[in-house]
């Protein structure tokens, strides 16, 4: 659906290479290349005997974080015989990956939820979606949410016809589009903005109340929430998107949670272990600990949400090279919450598994989920981000679920919704290890942002995570892809492996130096 409902962009790691002299957005021709290879497998080979762990080291490679990238890197290095510790802040893997039981034995998920299409991408490069692989792995059981354009609208206790509103919303889509292509290099605009274009050149948007109402929750459900920020933050030029995962998007019946379960089987995982400072030059990393260790490694794979980067809660030494710390701060740090209500029956229909709200509040309450049309469980949820998920996480859970409650008996009607069994809620904007959501492309990034975080620093500070997957940004899929990618670049370019020492793996490794390196 592109920019409507999902950003699926095939990982620029996994179709081109750039080594480690290379600049983001340079053209390296064939012989060039061929001749920096070459040069990487002469220093890969003279480095081999250094890039094994010493004895004086921990180990050769320490992750900082135990989400779905820092395992992913972890697993693969193991895999490979390659000496690797797992430091995670939290008293669980799994990073924004939390699934939470309920009283009654459901289990929801406060983190990601979707399998974004399970078959293909759509350029080919890949057979299937690689969470897909390992929730089949891992024996996950799973089922269809159904199309993600398939969507009831609610108002007042009555069904809205989103026809109209789709329709306009549609043809947004496709302005920003056009307005993205004409723009000159190094402009943007926010989707805002182009929205406040779009409405102004159609006067039914203008005179049909009903219609503005439903067009603009539309456009907050497929664009703003999917996200997790303002239209006025997010960037129209940047956002877009071409590449996806063909097949149905799935959920979880026991939780997400069971893929980092999976993920995590047999690593060396040190929970309750908050890194303060990692310290970096010619001989290796020392990664110093709340708790006052040190730990010392080759290399080290920073895998912390770009929220807690932006927060500079881990201090680097000698400090981050300027080109790091714009990516970082520039980058857009977005803010999801749910709100679940669990009840002893469902009271709403099952035609569709997206619920919107369209009312005259805008961005509040927009965006529901339907969890019993999926696995029959009595559950509906809402998704709020951007700014009225800031409003919310400051509300006590009692304000949360009342106003929760109260839109539900006006789109349902106050006879019909009885009081919940249950209610649960989110809370990652005030999460010490996460301070946030996901990333989203933000006005005046520029187009080399998400590329800037993946870039290791030293040859030795790598990088992964989400918001360092160009472009699968805020997907799951994202996030261990890209802690394979580094996992790879340690193994190939690095030289970990004495046997692939240099190959280069162009299929999956990328990186390089900006030119302010």
């Amino acid at each position: 659906m592109g920019l409507m409902g999902t950003r699926f962009l095939l990982f620029a790691a996994l179709c081109a290479v750039c080594t480690a002299d290379s600049q983001p957005g340079s053209n390296v021709e064939g012989s060039q290349l061929a001749q920096r290879l070459a040069a990487r497998r002469l220093l890969a080979s003279s480095k081999q005997a250094n890039n094994s762990q010493k004895a004086s080291q921990n180990a050769t490679v320490i992750v900082v974080g135990a989400g779905v990238a820092g395992l992913a890197a972890a697993k693969r290095l193991s895999d490979q015989g390659i000496s690797v510790i797992v430091l995670e802040g939290r008293n669980r893997t799994g990073g924004r990956m939390y699934t939470v039981p309920t009283s009654g034995g459901l289990f929801l998920d406060f983190g990601c939820s979707w399998i974004h299409g399970i078959n293909g991408s759509s350029d080919g490069m890949l057979s299937s979606n690689p969470i897909w692989d390992v929730a089949v792995a891992a024996g996950a059981v799973t089922g269809s949410t159904g199309s993600p354009a398939d969507l009831v609208a609610r108002a007042l206790q009555g069904e809205v016809d989103l026809t109209n509103a789709t329709k306009l919303a549609e043809e947004f889509e496709g302005n920003v589009t056009e307005a993205e292509a004409a723009a000159p290099s190094g402009s943007d605009k926010s989707l805002g903005a182009l929205k406040d274009d779009f409405i102004a050149k159609d006067p039914s948007l203008e005179q049909n109340t009903s219609l503005r109402l439903a067009f603009d929750a539309t456009v907050y459900a497929y664009f703003e929430n999917d996200q997790a920020a303002n239209a006025a933050n997010i960037s129209g030029y940047f956002g877009a998107t071409d590449e996806h995962f063909y097949g149905p998007e799935v959920v979880f019946k026991n939780g997400y949670q069971q893929i980092s379960d999976y993920l995590a089987r047999g690593l060396d995982i040190r929970l309750g272990t908050n890194v303060t400072e990692i310290a970096y030059d010619d001989d290796g990393v020392t990664v110093s600990t709340a708790d006052g260790s040190n730990l010392t490694a080759s290399y080290v794979i920073v895998t912390v949400p770009l929220g807690v980067l932006k927060k500079n809660a881990i201090s680097f030494s000698p400090p981050l090279p300027t080109w790091k710390q714009q990516a970082i701060n520039s980058v857009g740090w977005g803010l999801m919450d749910k709100a679940y209500f669990v009840f002893d029956s469902a009271f709403w229909p099952d035609d569709s598994y997206f619920i919107i709200r369209v009312s005259p509040a805008v961005g509040e309450w927009v965006l529901w989920v339907n969890l019993h049309k999926v696995f029959g469980s009595p559950v509906i949820a809402c998704l709020n981000t951007g700014s009225a998920a800031e409003r919310l996480q400051k509300l006590s859970d009692a304000e949360v679920f009342a106003e929760g409650l109260a839109v539900l008996r006006e789109m349902y009607g106050n006879a019909t919704v009885p009081e919940p069994r249950e209610s649960l809620r989110t809370n990652w904007g005030l999460d010490p290890f996460a301070w946030g959501a996901y990333s989203f492309p933000a006005v005046n990034q520029g187009d080399h942002a998400f590329n800037d975080l993946s870039f290791p620093v030293a040859e030795r500070v790598l990088w992964a995570g989400e918001a360092t997957s160009p472009p699968f940004f805020g997907y799951t899929h994202g996030a261990l892809l890209s802690g394979r990618r580094e996992a790879e670049r340690l193994i190939f370019e690095y030289g970990l492996v004495p046997a692939y020492a240099g190959s280069g793996n162009a299929a999956t490794v990328s990186g390089g130096r900006p030119p302010s390196a």
